[in-house]
């Protein structure tokens, strides 16, 4: 086995080879003095010439006169595809066979042609024709060359995404509109305005985050009539501002606030009154959930109840202010699923179920 000092020596000659052309006794003993803190002896270089001959099968000539090794040129084309230098050529021009990297690329291929999750931009121009993202998919495909063959790119297109919900052609423009204008001002540090349920705030663009279909801003208020939002960071749903989003000419504050981590607890609004909920699973859905994660932080166990059988269990966070997504996530799996604590979050799931039973009697 070659010791990591010589490999390192093997390794610098080779990367001589591979840029210059040849390489010499100085250019070694100069790297062997930088990273070794050692003289390089002759008979250290002549192992090292010897191990590329016999393990790399490399063919060097020494030419005295200018005191440098080279590779000796074969005339056969098809012998030099032996020598390891070629194969590195080879290796280092081929892309790798990264199948995450191939699986990533379709998933943001199916992202860009999809209105769901792509920043929500109009798909068609004005004459109804679909828009072509080709522009924008050459630019990834540019930046993944060295990764991705032109074979990965279309097994890529095999693979598909299906996101079916999306927004409104109308709400579509507004984002658009909406989004520029926080990136812009993100971009340049200037603060917007808005109104949000009535209320006209004026904030420090903090995020975006796209959660379950749905674009929202995170941002510190800094100007409202409501003093218990002021100097906080609150997240607001896009598609629930009254008006578009102004930016305007005060810079941000620089002033000092803590981020929420949203994937601490369940859910995308924030709060600080977080409550521990327990659900259980039945079924065949038992061996499914047991696979899935809500929340980061959740604890998933498994036990067997003595009317329903086996179950999966989850404990996880959520705001206890803002319960109804977690409510409506457990009701998504009709009967097949129940929250078993806290009380009195059990008690508003059953009323719910209540609610949609007798809205439909």
């Amino acid at each position: 086995m070659i010791k990591k000092n010589k490999s390192t020596r093997l390794a610098s000659l080779i990367n001589q080879l591979y840029e210059k052309g040849y390489f010499t006794f100085k250019g070694l003993n100069n790297f062997t003095l930088e990273t070794e803190k050692v003289e390089l002896s002759l008979s250290s270089m002549k192992r090292a010439v010897k191990d590329l001959r016999e393990y790399f099968g490399l063919d060097l000539i020494y030419i005295r006169k200018e005191d440098k090794y080279y590779l000796d040129d074969e005339p056969d084309q098809r012998a030099r595809e032996e020598n390891f230098l070629d194969k590195f050529e080879r290796i280092k021009r081929s892309p790798s066979k990264n199948q995450e990297l191939m699986i990533f690329y379709s998933f943001v291929k199916s992202m860009i042609f999809s209105e769901y999750y792509f920043p929500p931009r109009d798909n068609k121009d004005e004459k109804g024709m679909v828009r072509d993202y080709d522009d924008i998919l050459r630019i990834i495909e540019n930046v993944l060359k060295d990764e991705l063959s032109e074979k990965d790119v279309k097994l890529a297109g095999k693979i598909e995404y299906h996101l079916t919900e999306h927004y409104k052609k109308t709400q579509r423009t507004k984002f658009n509109n909406m989004l520029n204008e926080i990136l812009d001002s993100m971009r340049h540090e200037y603060m917007v305005r808005f109104k949000y349920h009535g209320i006209e705030v004026q904030t420090e663009p903090v995020k975006l985050i796209h959660y379950n279909g749905i674009w929202y801003l995170m941002a510190y208020v800094y100007m409202s009539p409501r003093s218990e939002n002021l100097k906080k960071v609150r997240t607001y749903n896009l598609a629930l501002m009254e008006s578009n989003i102004f930016k305007t000419k005060e810079k941000f504050s620089d002033e000092d606030y803590s981020v929420p981590e949203f994937k601490d607890s369940f859910g995308i609004i924030s709060s600080r009154n977080i409550k521990n909920a327990r659900i259980r699973f039945y079924g065949e859905l038992a061996d499914r959930m047991k696979e899935m994660l809500w929340v980061d932080t959740q604890i998933t166990s498994s036990g067997e109840d003595r009317l329903k059988g086996k179950y999966c269990e989850y404990v996880l966070p959520y705001p206890a202010n803002t319960n109804f997504e977690l409510i409506g996530k457990v009701l998504s799996f009709r009967g097949n699923a129940e929250i078993i604590e806290p009380m009195e979050l059990r008690k508003e799931w059953i009323e719910t179920l209540k609610k949609m039973y007798n809205s439909v009697k």
